[in-house]
């Protein structure tokens, strides 16, 4: 069944970016066709394209114009395109103003059904020190920014190793310390970096800091 959960958010949370659904693909192999384009496009379906409020869509997961069958030869598949005008479906490098620039785009590094080469990587070396008024954070930049400026760094914390992580700020992408002003409380901090084009790398390792 195609995931068309029409959440548009450029969000790690976007619905489409949750478990535990699955899909099947079931392909009949015909020498007219490309059996492997046509999985590829409903493997994309599953993963959240096209999101409902997408320009060009027909709401349904699809292009209002019809030429998004995503074939490259053959009777069956005379129209070769697939995406809407280039920026629905997905785009690893979109421009400022593309709707995939700040919507669900399958191509970022948030997508965690999808594994690609050169994405943002973690912040590095986190350490947490106590101060007597709160926590301060300090890191190093990750080692790969995805191809693209640093836009933010996202603070996370927790008050125990079994609690849920919960963002309590987002800073400059320039900055490379914060303080969380605490008074007798110990947390666990994790820090997550954000590129301009709205990936999202994995969280850095983990720092502890307040009172024991």
């Amino acid at each position: 069944e195609l995931r068309r959960t029409g959440d548009g958010s450029l969000s790690e949370t976007n619905r489409s970016n949750q478990g535990p659904d699955f899909a099947v693909a079931y392909a009949h192999i015909n020498a007219c066709g490309s059996v492997a384009s046509t999985l590829l496009h409903e493997a994309t379906h599953t993963m959240g394209a096209v999101a409902q409020d997408a320009w060009g869509t027909d709401r349904r997961g699809h292009c209002a114009d019809g030429l998004d069958l995503m074939c490259t030869s053959g009777r069956l598949c005379p129209t070769l395109r697939y995406d809407c005008g280039d920026d629905t479906y997905f785009d690893p490098a979109p421009r400022r103003g593309e709707y995939l620039y700040t919507h669900w785009n399958i191509a970022f590094c948030i997508n965690r059904f999808i594994s690609r080469s050169g994405c943002i990587t973690q912040p590095r070396n986190l350490r947490a020190s106590y101060s007597g008024y709160g926590v301060t954070l300090h890191w190093t930049g990750p080692a790969s920014t995805g191809g693209a400026p640093l836009q933010t760094y996202e603070i996370y914390r927790r008050a125990c190793k079994d609690c849920p992580l919960n963002r309590i700020d987002t800073v400059s992408g320039s900055r490379r310390s914060y303080t969380d002003v605490n008074f007798g409380f110990r947390y666990e901090y994790r820090v997550r970096a954000i590129n301009v084009w709205q990936d999202g790398g994995p969280l850095s390792n983990i720092a502890a800091g307040g009172i024991l």
